[in-house]
């Protein structure tokens, strides 16, 4: 990372992290949940967890707190309600937020392989930097998944989306798209 982008993401950190406490947690109400690399074509991708860099891996699990580098290549993330998140090249993610109530994953499929949100869900992922691409399900009316930024955040349900963010000099700049769904 270039000297200008860690310090802006160093100064900007504090101020995202009091950001995504002010919107409260759903803690009090839905279990921890997880979510699983289904892929990964960089080897220089790795969570950070507990003061530790661990690269990452096809089918190891990620959990909420988890920073995620993707360095030289894409990762994809699937989540316990059925979302997929693709991380481009350069993506730097924390997972915020991985909650779920408990649903029959034998009965109904899991990860991928469900075609709507099986129970109450909330994920919140802060884009730190880099571009994120995702596909999520159809999703309960009380479920969330959300994109924060340092610069503005994209609430997602049901649709194919992108959601980038990139530094140019001393400006960031979020771009949002929707290639389909709501």
């Amino acid at each position: 990372m270039s000297l200008c982008r860690t310090l802006c993401f160093f100064l900007l950190l504090p101020i995202l992290l009091t950001s995504l406490q002010a919107q409260g947690s759903s803690e009090d109400y839905l279990p921890l949940s997880d979510a699983r690399i289904s892929r990964v074509s960089d080897v220089n991708a790795f969570v950070y967890r507990d003061e530790t860099s661990i690269p990452l891996e096809v089918d190891m699990l990620v959990e909420e707190g988890d920073w995620i580098y993707s360095m030289d290549g894409t990762v994809v993330i699937s989540f316990a309600n059925g979302s997929n998140l693709v991380m481009q090249r350069g993506a730097v993610i924390y997972l915020a937020e991985l909650r779920q109530e408990p649903y029959d994953a034998e009965a109904l499929g899991a990860y991928g392989a469900l075609e709507a949100d099986p129970s109450r869900s909330v994920t919140r992922i802060f884009l730190s930097e880099g571009e994120v691409r995702g596909h999520t399900r159809s999703l309960r009316e009380d479920s969330v998944f959300r994109v924060n930024t340092p610069v503005g955040a994209a609430g997602i349900r049901g649709t194919r989306f992108a959601v980038s963010l990139s530094l140019e000099g001393s400006r960031l700049t979020l771009n949002v798209r929707n290639y389909s769904g709501t």
